[in-house]
């Protein structure tokens, strides 16, 4: 089965297309914290083995870019977190397709809901916060993942 197709299915059955109410479904905490968060990353997201969830989010001032944000580690959550599992995702060998899998779940999150008919999606995406070159290959492959199916 195609990640795209995978990715979209759980977004659709997810209780919520809103970010934040995502996270309070998942109990996930959001703390804004410039220090914690080594390598000058963004955002990181750890559970304890207990089960508690956080998000460190450096404070961004730009509000499409933290949601961005905030959907690419829910990704990690949703698709990626296992009870008792330990896991370093930059020790990993599958290190580039699971940023890249979060980062297709992010772009489609956010633009579940958009009518893009008629426009520049990357463009669109770029407006929802999503980086650039994320936004172009992230597109891409949706675009060629819609064509195949419709």
């Amino acid at each position: 089965m195609d990640i795209v197709s995978t990715i979209y299915r759980s977004i659709k059955a997810l209780p919520s297309q809103n970010i934040y109410e995502l996270l309070s479904h998942y109990n996930i905490e959001v703390h804004y914290e410039p220090l914690l968060i080594p390598y000058g990353r963004e955002s990181m997201i750890l559970s304890s083995d207990t089960g508690h969830t956080v998000i460190f989010l450096r404070p961004i001032s730009d509000k499409n870019y933290a949601e961005f944000l905030l959907w690419h580690e829910l990704a990690h959550y949703v698709l990626h977190y296992k009870p008792n599992m330990k896991m370093n995702y930059f020790l990993s060998t599958r290190w580039m397709e699971v940023e890249m899998q979060a980062n297709l779940f992010a772009t489609i999150g956010l633009l579940l809901n958009e009518n893009i008919s008629g426009s520049d999606p990357v463009q669109i995406a770029i407006s929802k916060g999503i980086p650039s070159p994320i936004a172009e290959d992230t597109v891409r492959r949706i675009l060629a993942w819609a064509q195949r199916i419709y």
